[in-house]
């Protein structure tokens, strides 16, 4: 998976978050992106996840060397973000369930498999409404990076988790990684941007 952004600029009514934006995002990376609120990063991933468009600029994705269309980035794509929500009036299996019903598993995994790296199997059955806000961080987690897909885009993906989910987090980075292309949006969290083997400051944006 490759991804190019060409000249890409965004710009808001308190002036540009974006601006002319050039970099080559690559397969077998994770790279990271750090800032404060507000710099940008959200702006960013939402733009590269094609669910915003850019006020100019060009973004270009290649998969094994085919390009892919805008309209077609999801089927390849799994986001983990504040505002990717997961249905508080599904069960925990009813949610595994509609999740992949879109997605396909990581080879050899199934929803047992996500159950069990969740310890939730006590609660399968329980709507999502009663979980935790880290409860359901991690479930968001679980799904994507046990979907088949080639690109991973990860907002603040600490958010709300205590120690032990963040341990699970951090394996579930070092396990699924290869052949991925992911990016981590960060708020300057160590937790997160240890993972990432390049690093990447709002800063070089601008």
């Amino acid at each position: 998976m490759k991804i190019f952004l060409n000249n890409i600029s965004k710009k808001y009514s308190s002036g540009f978050t974006l601006k002319d934006i050039n970099y080559e995002f690559n397969t077998g990376n994770i790279y990271g992106i750090s800032g404060t609120n507000g710099c940008g990063k959200s702006t960013l991933l939402k733009i590269i996840a094609s669910m915003e468009l850019p006020d100019s600029g060009k973004i270009n994705y290649f998969n094994c060397n085919s390009p892919i269309y805008d309209r077609q980035i999801n089927k390849y794509l799994s986001v983990v973000a504040p505002y990717s929500e997961v249905s508080d009036y599904f069960t925990l299996e009813e949610s595994i369930d509609f999740h992949f019903s879109f997605k396909s598993y990581q080879k050899n995994f199934d929803k047992n498999k996500v159950i069990d790296m969740l310890n939730m199997r006590h609660i399968s059955k329980q709507m999502i409404g009663t979980f935790s806000s880290g409860m359901k961080q991690k479930l968001k987690l679980v799904l994507a990076m046990y979907s088949d897909s080639p690109l991973v885009l990860l907002d603040e993906p600490a958010m709300n988790l205590d120690g032990d989910s963040i341990d699970m987090f951090q394996t579930l980075i070092k396990d699924f990684s290869k052949n991925r292309l992911i990016l981590i949006f960060s708020n300057n969290r160590s937790e997160e941007l240890s993972l990432c083997n390049k690093l990447i400051t709002t800063e070089f944006f601008r």
